[in-house]
């Protein structure tokens, strides 16, 4: 998730998977992704557009992110977040 990625790249998969250029304006505006993108800043502004609370957003970043096995908890660290977040 800490790979950076060309916007031209992340625009040309969000087109084949017919995805709201909307939606996808919308995560490089809070991103102020210019020409490159890291990976995990994307996902988290997109998940955040997703959930319908906090609650939910929290949840949703904790599966992708964790690193435990499926059906534990899904901890990631709390750097993170500040990371993502802060």
């Amino acid at each position: 998730y800490n790979k950076a990625l060309p916007i031209e790249y992340i625009v040309q998969r969000w087109e084949d998977l017919c995805l709201d250029r909307r939606d996808l304006n919308l995560i490089m505006i809070i991103g102020r992704f210019r020409r490159k993108c890291q990976v995990k800043k994307f996902l988290a502004i997109a998940v955040g557009l997703l959930g319908s609370s906090l609650f939910d957003t929290m949840l949703m970043i904790c599966e992708l992110f964790t690193l435990e096995p499926d059906g534990g908890s899904a901890m990631v660290p709390v750097n993170l977040f500040m990371e993502l977040y802060g």
